[in-house]
């Protein structure tokens, strides 16, 4: 699952407006081969109904990045929101939106709840809205509702033995609305 969210982080160098930043741990991995081969497969898919032919090619971009990735290991939620909601809005006449993508708690950088809520409100002097989209079955529910709640978004999450597609294509649909 981390290797999606990265994947999905590297598409999104630099989003495409009126695409919506989409925000991974940036400690997020690949961990194993096998998981590596998997992920491939399902952003080839995903590259079919991605929207504009100029997606291709960051999907091709992305890909090969995958094939360089190495397992770290570490959740750092608290640098990926930085990162978001400090980002500077390039497209002012759109809703500032960050998609933010995630796969565990906190285990990297700020591991408290409390703090990560008020670091987020801190950051997030643009007002952008954040929503949230957790992948696996080791989420911190709380605090990723709290995330989307306190910032105007909302949030989903997909279990390991969930279609992530299904889960993916309803966001989307959900942002471009």
């Amino acid at each position: 699952s981390g290797s999606t969210l990265r994947v999905a982080r590297l598409l999104a160098d630099p989003p495409a407006p009126p695409a919506p930043p989409v925000v991974g741990d940036p400690s997020a991995t690949i961990t194993s081969p096998a998981s590596r081969s998997v992920k491939r497969k399902r952003l080839k898919r995903f590259a079919g109904t991605a929207g504009p032919a100029g997606n291709v090619a960051k999907v091709e971009v992305a890909l090969q990045k995958i094939d360089k990735l190495e397992a770290r290991g570490g959740t750092n939620i608290e640098e990926a929101l930085r990162r978001a909601l400090t980002a500077e809005v390039t497209a002012p006449a759109l809703l500032p939106i960050v998609v933010f993508l995630t796969d565990g708690e906190p285990t990297v950088g700020d591991t408290n709840r409390p703090s990560l809520l008020a670091k987020a409100k801190e950051h997030n002097k643009q007002r952008m809205r954040l929503f949230v989209f957790g992948v696996g079955n080791s989420l911190d529910a709380k605090l990723l509702d709290q995330l989307a709640a306190d910032n105007g978004g909302s949030r989903d999450y997909v279990r390991e033995d969930e279609d992530i597609e299904v889960k993916t294509s309803a966001l989307f649909t959900k942002l471009s609305h």
